[in-house]
């Protein structure tokens, strides 16, 4: 039951349409903790995983068809394309602000051309 990534805490929580903070207050582990938990940044430990899956309403015996289920192939194929559409945007973003940087910077260059002209 370890060996569950972060997406599949996440695609039981969205598939019962439940915020991260919801599902916080109705099983005390830290809202901080359930969004690490989702994106892989923690180990799930096994008293957490249990509660979460009592809470969630699925048995240990259903993890294996959960995962092998389309619905939940297509969950994860959907999070990796919103995580690597996201990264593509935030580079875009990071490349823009680079190159008007080389803007200011060529224009302060021009300008002390000009001052020692």
């Amino acid at each position: 039951m370890n060996n569950v990534s972060g997406s599949f805490y996440k695609y039981l929580r969205v598939s019962k349409n439940l915020t991260q903070s919801e599902v916080s207050r109705f099983t005390g582990i830290k809202q901080s903790n359930i969004a690490k938990l989702e994106n892989d940044y923690v180990r799930v430990l096994s008293d957490i995983s249990l509660g979460l899956l009592k809470y969630y309403g699925v048995d240990a015996s259903d993890i294996e068809g959960i995962l092998n289920s389309d619905k939940y192939k297509e969950f994860t194929l959907k999070s990796e394309c919103e995580s690597v559409s996201k990264k593509l945007k935030e580079n875009i973003e990071s490349m823009t602000c680079d190159f008007e940087i080389n803007k200011l910077n060529l224009l302060k260059a021009y300008i002390d051309i000009l001052k020692n002209m």
